[in-house]
């Protein structure tokens, strides 16, 4: 169902499908290469469902392992090759691969006979993308052949993707964000670019060598591309639109990039994991886009607010429709998020996200219920940051908070209450082992317990007013 979506049916198209700048591949050379790596899976005995994990080294390679799950019927897992080994093991746990493969590459030159490709069924598992939770622990997001064309129609439909059009992708497979853009560009006939080592300075080079005209990016990317000044006008000759999702974007940046690139359709959307897209901006309404609109709920969805401010009109964003996803191993009553209308029998979640909604309809994201910070494009947990730095000897009480910042979206703040001084180099050893998005993590030493509120608890609060003032 996917696969000839994406594959099969346009075998006829001649050309590149995907390149890297050190790999160029058609159509037919995917689809004879995925057809390999599927014989071999088949081999080893793997059967529809099972789930095959990928550390997400190299775009091409990860890709092929993708269409080999595709044609196979089992279940692609993504996992990004900076991913702490502790949460690599918590995911491999959950998932339980018949699987794992830690280097594509030595999946090459297998002499195995093709086998008939596996039809799935609508309600088949395409993949399981983990995200961290407000407790810190990852969360399989599952979705189906069926969800995953729905989001690929209509997102294509409202970006106008088509056969003339080339997209960059410097995103890893492991973030939704990044995945879709396969999906995108198959379906709508589009050629795919990879950045290859995903260098934010390397883009501007790449857009002019590709002709690019589809330029996904995270908010901090952006930033940093501008902040640096490593864009230009000469740069940007054929690129038809730059879409944001996965942080808060800064009206401030999309004048800057305006002003800098005036043909150039610039569109903020929204959406999570556990449901894709939710908004994009539609063409021709820049009087949105500078008012900080996120756009328009896309065709077949609604939303509505939940236990709204009516003093303000915020209130947090609930989705329903067939974008919406599902937890792995997680029922929906123990999620807290996912629910089935019984009227409608569509899916719904609870965003943890506040917004408003104007009276056309368009989005405007006002911040989180949730304890989870966009840094570069990754959720982080707040609490298992805490958990992180309360696992230290000598530290009493610590408290993550979150601060604006141009290149990173957001900035973990640590307020930390310690036993000693020396304790402050012994958390910053441990940020320095953490990803490396989050060694730009502030450290502040509270020097007495942390202010508390009415309930004893930490009062995030007067924190976040601190961090306001200070930060």
């Amino acid at each position: 169902m996917l696969y000839h979506k994406l594959v099969e049916s346009h075998l006829q198209r001649e050309g590149v499908a995907v390149a890297d700048g050190y790999r160029s591949l058609s159509l037919r050379q995917l689809h004879h290469e995925a057809a390999q790596y599927n014989a071999y899976f088949t081999s080893l005995g793997l059967v529809q469902g099972d789930r095959v994990a990928v550390i997400d080294r190299n775009p091409i390679d990860t890709l092929l392992v993708l269409l080999a799950c595709l044609a196979g019927g089992y279940v692609f897992v993504p996992i990004n090759v900076q991913t702490d080994e502790r949460i690599k093991a918590a995911i491999l746990q959950d998932c339980s691969p018949r699987l794992l493969i830690e280097d594509v590459s030595a999946l090459q030159n297998r002499n195995v006979r093709e086998v008939e490709r596996t039809v799935c069924s609508e309600n088949a598992f395409v993949y399981l993308l983990y995200t961290s939770g407000t407790d810190g622990v990852p969360k399989g997001v599952a979705a189906r052949q069926k969800q995953v064309l729905f989001c690929c129609e209509t997102i294509n439909e409202r970006l106008r993707n088509n056969a003339n059009d080339r997209i960059l992708c410097s995103l890893p497979l492991s973030f939704d964000y990044g995945l879709y853009q396969i999906f995108l560009a198959f379906s709508s006939g589009a050629t795919l670019y990879f950045n290859p080592g995903n260098l934010i300075q390397g883009i501007p080079y790449l857009l002019r060598r590709w002709e690019i005209t589809a330029l996904p990016l995270v908010p901090s990317a952006a930033n940093l591309m501008m902040y640096a000044k490593l864009l230009s006008a000469k740069d940007c000759l054929s690129l038809r639109y730059i879409s944001f999702t996965g942080e808060v974007l800064s009206v401030e940046l999309l004048r800057q990039l305006r002003r800098l690139l005036p043909s150039t359709e610039l569109i903020p959307m929204y959406g999570l994991t556990e449901c894709k897209r939710v908004s994009i901006m539609p063409p021709g309404r820049e009087d949105k886009i500078f008012a900080g609109s996120c756009g328009q709920p896309i065709d077949g969805i609604t939303v509505q607010l939940q236990n709204v401010d009516l003093s303000t009109g915020v209130g947090e964003l609930v989705v329903e429709g067939p974008n919406v996803m599902t937890y792995w191993n997680i029922s929906d009553a123990d999620s807290g998020k996912f629910s089935t209308n019984q009227v409608t029998g569509q899916r719904r979640l609870k965003t943890g996200d506040l917004f408003r909604i104007d009276n056309e309809g368009f989005l405007y994201f006002c911040g989180r219920n949730s304890g989870i910070l966009k840094v570069c494009g990754y959720r982080v947990s707040t609490v298992w940051l805490e958990n992180q730095a309360k696992a230290i000897d000598g530290v009493l009480e610590v408290a993550v908070l979150s601060c604006p910042d141009i290149l990173t979206g957001e900035r973990p703040v640590f307020f930390l209450y310690l036993e000693n001084e020396i304790e402050l180099v012994r958390v910053k050893n441990m940020i320095g082992e953490l990803p490396s998005y989050l060694h730009s993590s502030i450290l502040y030493d509270w020097k007495k317990p942390l202010p508390k509120n009415i309930n004893g608890k930490v009062d995030r609060n007067r924190l976040a007013q601190f961090v306001k003032e200070t930060f």
